[in-house]
């Protein structure tokens, strides 16, 4: 059982016994000030500033390390981003989409690949769809064909 404290723990103590209080109350002045100003659009003039000033530095380093933000609209819904995509492959960057992964999900109807891309592949040859081309070409080298031979004119195109 210890009686005494060593010299260097009470000093440790009597800080302690100040500091936490400090930083708490800082803590929860600052909380304070983010929630009236969150809630109240009447912000100093000095704080937009610098703000501003600050969104375009960060602007400008986004836009050595090639991240592009057009407008401030996409800028100021950032904070709504839950989920951010890297482009190794140029997929989004260069629209050079391919199908590298699929599922078929049928109720109680036995499909082969071969038949479900046969079927996909000629109903979006026709298509006007971005991932037309994708899908397309992996049913022609899935199926080993130059073209699709059936018939989708009775299709009906329905956007939306």
């Amino acid at each position: 059982v210890q009686i005494s404290k060593a010299l260097i723990q009470e000093f440790a103590d009597t800080v302690a016994s100040y500091f936490v209080p400090i930083i708490i109350g800082l803590g929860l002045l600052i909380l304070s000030q983010i929630m009236y100003f969150r809630y109240h659009s009447s912000m100093s003039m000095c704080f937009r500033s610098l703000y501003t000033d600050g969104c375009y530095v960060r602007t400008g380093i986004r836009t050595q390390n090639g991240i592009l933000i057009k407008g401030g609209g996409p800028l100021e819904a950032g904070h709504k981003v839950t989920k951010v995509i890297f482009d190794k492959t140029d997929t989004l960057t260069k629209g050079q989409l391919d199908v590298t992964y699929y599922e078929i999900i049928t109720n109680n109807l036995e499909l082969t690949k071969e038949t479900f891309f046969a079927i996909v592949g000629a109903v979006e040859y026709s298509s006007e769809h971005p991932l037309r081309r994708s899908i397309v070409n992996y049913g022609k080298k899935l199926l080993d064909i130059e073209t699709y031979d059936v018939d989708v004119s009775i299709l009906k195109l329905l956007l939306g």
